[in-house]
């Protein structure tokens, strides 16, 4: 008498489950991100679904929305939703279970249709070594068929290890900590509780949007020295010396935490880093939602519903959770650390927690498609900073936890540019030149500061540089631990003529544009008396107020004609979610 094959019926039954989770691992893994327990976890729940029933047809329709809700936006949102529901009535019809290979391949449709859904109709297909890597995993995944799980440990081959760079003698220093928050006006600034310990005072940016002004701040350079700007074919980078370099010379060791593709290596910034999180212009496998941090939405929207990973796993959270690993893992040296928080500039990804009506509050998350629009009308206006003040108090407090992770550091907290809502008749930033887009803090903590007038950006690598004891010559800024002050100039519009530029002494402040026949023209202010900026005048109506001697400071506008840096379609896409390119 034969015994019965229980064993083997079990495993006929769970071998679809197995496969299915193999093969999500497998798209984890080739995502280009570290492979994490959320992962794993992911992988168990698919293939309990798919254990669970005879049929995949029900995992395989979740799994399939969620890698579509990336692409809800875009323009092949209905024919995407159409094949997906002529896949499901295929699998429907049939009259039997379809098995682990079955299995893999509906998997497999769902990824491909998200591939073409956001290739043709978006412009951007996933890269060639992404899509090798899941067709390999596919096609292994094919053949073994029910062993298909023996393919589950590649999911753990190790990526590449991170190593501190800095040899030789360990320095006598402090550490230094440089926090720039994206698109966070000095008015918004004022009432944030982490900037009340230290010395805040007014600054002045080089440029009314991002490149520009990070690399100023990573540099001590204004852009017409530093090079990275916006030109006539796109955006340049820079090969000045940073900020890290001249540290990490110096023996310290340097690490950087950032979120925007300006913020990233095409760009020049962050060399002389040995350990960089980046988020922004990524490797991908299935697209993400703007600044997600999960390559594969399903393993978000499901561990999310069951509570096992938060809504947001992205954003101020991850810099928080990047600067605590930065710190466990330091050694015996001092620390230069840079951390960039984009949590402020659109699309603002908490807006989800206002108290407002479900569709606005889905909306105002991908109001990113507004900043290369019409300006919007008073009542969004208001809906936009009422979400934006609700993004500045997200960003208050994990600045909050990153100054406490590091109390005796010397800190800085700054930002790159504003943001305009309405103030003269605009949205968003980049296109003027006014004080909304120009004014940021900047918060100087455990270093004294003699300086009390408006400072630039340029000024915080010499400040952070004489803190530290390293020498250094030949940059644009001052150490404002030094009594005085400086002309504050700004170029390069990232919206408009690359002629347009500005120059603030004190309260006065000098506007170069061109006139709508390409006519030079000059507008005066005098903040003191008119912070609003709501009254211009010439130098022929008030001559004794001698803004006319501002002229000769008035910075050279950038040649425009630099060479531009080559974007692929990840970093197209991440400035696009940006709301910088169409």
């Amino acid at each position: 008498m034969t015994a019965p094959s229980a064993p083997a019926g079990a495993w006929a039954r769970w071998a679809p489950a197995a496969a299915g989770g193999t093969f999500e691992l497998l798209i984890a893994r080739a995502s280009g991100d570290p492979l994490a327990i959320v992962d794993l976890v992911a992988a168990v729940l698919l293939a309990a679904l798919l254990g669970a029933t005879g049929w995949p047809l029900l995992p395989l329709l979740v799994y399939g929305a969620g890698l579509l809700v990336p692409s809800l936006w875009g323009r092949g949102t209905g024919i995407a939703v159409w094949a997906l529901c002529a896949c499901a009535a295929a699998i429907a019809t049939r009259r039997r279970p379809v098995g682990a290979r079955g299995t893999v391949a509906g998997l497999a449709i769902a990824v491909v249709l998200v591939w073409l859904v956001v290739g043709a109709g978006e412009g951007h297909p996933p890269p060639l070594g992404t899509v090798g890597w899941v067709v390999a995993a596919g096609v292994g995944a094919l053949v073994l068929g029910p062993r298909a799980v023996f393919l589950a440990p590649l999911a753990l081959w190790p990526g590449a290890s991170e190593r501190w760079n800095s040899e030789g003698p360990v320095p006598v220093g402090p550490d230094v900590v440089i926090v720039s928050v994206d698109t966070l006006r000095l008015d918004a600034a004022r009432g944030m509780a982490s900037l009340k310990e230290g010395t805040l005072l007014e600054a002045q940016a080089p440029a009314p949007w991002t490149l520009p002004s990070l690399a100023t701040l990573q540099t001590g350079l204004l852009p017409a020295h530093h090079g990275a700007v916006r030109v006539r074919a796109g955006f340049a980078r820079t090969d000045s010396t940073t900020l890290a370099e001249r540290f990490a010379a110096a023996g310290w060791d340097t690490a950087a935490t950032v979120e925007s593709p300006f913020a990233g290596a095409r760009f020049g910034l962050q060399r002389g880093f040995a350990r960089v999180r980046a988020d922004g212009a990524r490797p991908w496998v299935l697209p993400r939602a703007p600044f997600g941090d999960r390559s594969r939405p399903v393993a978000a929207l499901v561990l999310s519903a069951v509570g096992l990973l938060p809504a947001e796993d992205g954003g101020a959270a991850r810099r928080v959770r990047d600067v605590a690993e930065i710190v466990a893992e330091r050694r015996d040296r001092p620390l230069y650390l840079w951390v960039h928080l984009l949590d402020a500039h659109l699309p603002y990804r908490h807006a989800v927690d206002l108290d407002l009506p479900a569709s606005e509050r889905i909306w105002l998350t991908t109001a990113h498609r507004l900043a290369i629009g019409p300006t919007p009308d008073a009542a969004t206006l208001a809906s936009l900073k009422r979400a934006y003040l609700h993004e500045v108090d997200v960003v208050d407090a994990a600045i909050a936890r990153i100054r406490a992770l590091l109390p005796d550091a010397v800190t800085v907290v700054t930002a790159d540019h504003g943001e305009e809502f309405g103030e003269h008749g605009g949205f968003e930033h980049g296109h003027t030149l006014y004080q909304e887009l120009l004014a940021v803090p900047l918060l100087v903590d455990n270093l004294a500061v003699a300086a009390t007038g408006p400072v630039g950006l340029q000024d915080i690598v010499p400040t952070v540089l004489a803190a530290a004891g390293i020498p250094a010559a030949g940059l644009d800024g001052r150490d404002l631990a030094v009594p005085g002050d400086a002309p504050l100039p700004t170029v390069n519009l990232l919206y408009g003529p690359l002629e347009s530029r500005a120059v603030r002494v004190g309260a006065r402040k000098r506007v170069a544009e061109l006139d709508g026949k390409d006519q030079p023209v000059r507008r005066n202010y005098d903040l003191a008396v008119d912070p609003g900026e709501r009254a211009p005048f010439t130098d022929e109506v008030a001559p004794s107020r001698a803004f006319s001697e501002l002229e000769s400071l008035l910075p050279e506008p950038p040649a425009g004609t630099g060479a531009a840096v080559p974007l692929d379609p990840d970093a197209t896409e991440a400035l696009r979610a940006l709301g910088y390119v169409e």
